[in-house]
């Protein structure tokens, strides 16, 4: 019966052609299987650990129409829980996680009420959401387009993740000084924050005094003075670098030059200021994660003297309220940034400015970090203004407005003990998360950590949040 099919032998058998066919047919189908598992297998997602993913829906009809896309994606990857509340505002993503978050509610503008935890979140437009921990915009049409920033969000970090603390205005005198003078403690205003201050790779502040021995040091008044032993506070806080381009870090010559010389013995770099205008002008260079990080201050205060070729003081811009925009003065703001961006991978930007006891920036503030951004500042970080004011996202980069009173002593309203700590988190130079964490004052020289949960906390947040702006999709 052989004689009536050709046969071929493999492995010493010998095959029909139905069987060559079918074998044929069982190896491209076990190829399939083994090709499907590798293509499979190259789009599993396998965080390098549990992190929040920050979803912001706009309106119910989004919530309805996006969120069970997204959540049985994430369970069929077996990295979520099913969420039991679907106006959610964070989506908490690793092995066997579950999902733990605040509820959030939305104005009819789309700007969140309230703010779910501690997350800074973009809002958006009808037909489209962002991930927070990425940035990235995504397309509301089509549900299928979040899967490709998903798993981009999910994947694990490179080497080079750093991250960063900013806070706003630092002052060691007057009441200050004096509540460290009773407590003979000159570390005393940082006691309850400078473990967390220390925790990031970099730490940035703006330091509105002069610390240095042999001057006088008031504690009434507009002078904001202390001795060089204040110093302490600062090194035991981890501060790597201080902005000087403010209306206070200079009273005389002799002690600002005294306190730049201290900030160098100490290890603390100092920018904004100097010596003459070339050293005020020329950015503080910090390295960390193999990657060259430009600071720059601007003081449109008065107050400090402005350096020039031969004298010291700070780095001057000219802006309302104290000044008519001076046009000159934005250019050679954007010649310093842009040199500055040539020297290093990323320029963070001090500005002192904008209009004191009020939660709204004002527009030529705004035209300034647009510049500065367009001229290469990667963020722009605000103080002076005593309270906390909003965030605004432009092309991609972060501006906190003002930071609000860090260590001070004006504890003769509520909103002046009050601040904000951001810490911001990088892959490289792209920003992948910004947090903002509310503290409050106390004794005239303290701030401490603030409960997310608490109504202050709350309060803080939701101050910045209704005085930001939330520009619409690709703006």
């Amino acid at each position: 019966m052989y004689n009536e099919v050709k046969m071929t032998r493999i492995w010493g058998r010998r095959i029909s052609k139905r069987g060559w066919l079918w074998l044929l047919a069982y190896l491209i189908f076990l190829l399939s299987i083994i090709s499907g598992e590798l293509l499979l297998r190259s789009q599993d997602l396998q965080p390098a650990e549990t992190r929040p993913i920050t979803i912001y829906f706009d309106n119910s009809s989004d919530q309805t129409k996006f969120q069970p896309e997204i959540e049985k994606y994430l369970k069929d990857k077996g990295l979520i829980g099913r969420p039991s509340n679907i106006k959610t505002a964070e989506l908490i993503i690793g092995p066997n996680a579950l999902k733990h978050s605040l509820p959030i509610s939305s104005t009819s503008t789309g700007v969140p009420e309230k703010l779910s935890g501690e997350k800074i979140v973009q809002a958006q437009s009808n037909t489209n959401l962002y991930l927070g921990t990425q940035l990235d915009k995504i397309a509301g049409t089509d549900a299928s387009a979040f899967i490709k920033p998903l798993a981009k969000a999910l994947q694990p970090s490179s080497n080079q993740q750093w991250t960063l603390n900013a806070i706003g205005d630092i002052i060691e005198g007057r009441y200050v000084y004096r509540a460290m003078r009773v407590a003979n403690d000159f570390t005393l205003p940082f006691s309850k924050v400078h473990d967390r201050l220390k925790s990031t790779d970099v730490t940035l502040a703006n330091l509105e005094c002069t610390i240095a021995d042999g001057i006088p040091y008031p504690e009434e008044g507009f002078t904001f003075n202390s001795p060089a032993k204040a110093m302490a506070g600062l090194t035991e806080s981890g501060i790597d670098a201080v902005n000087l381009a403010n209306n206070h870090s200079f009273t005389e010559s002799v002690g600002f030059n005294g306190m730049l010389n201290n900030l160098t013995a100490n290890g603390i770099a100092y920018f904004g200021g100097g010596q003459n205008a070339t050293e005020a002008h020329t950015p503080k260079i910090i390295t960390t994660h193999g990657l060259k990080i430009a600071v720059l201050g601007y003081d449109a205060i008065p107050g400090t003297p402005e350096a020039t070729d031969t004298t010291e003081g700070v780095a001057v811009i000219k802006i309302k309220p104290w000044y008519p925009f001076d046009e000159s003065y934005i250019q050679a703001m954007e010649a310093d940034i842009k040199k500055a961006k040539s020297q290093a991978d990323m320029v963070f930007v001090y500005y002192h400015w904008g209009t004191e006891y009020t939660h709204d920036a004002n527009d030529e503030q705004r035209e300034v970090a647009h510049r500065a951004i367009d001229a290469g500042a990667d963020l722009i970080l605000g103080t002076h203004p005593h309270w906390v004011q909003g965030i605004e996202w432009y092309k991609d980069k972060l501006i906190t407005y003002s930071l609000g009173n860090f260590v001070f002593d004006q504890e003769w309203s509520v909103p002046t003990t009050q601040g904000t700590m951001l810490t911001a988190t990088f892959d490289g130079t792209k920003l992948i998360e910004a947090t903002l964490t509310p503290y409050q004052i106390t004794n005239y020289s303290t701030p401490g950590w603030l409960d997310l949960n608490s109504d202050m906390a709350h309060t803080i947040l939701n101050d910045v949040y209704a005085h930001s702006w939330w520009p619409i999709p690709n703006s």
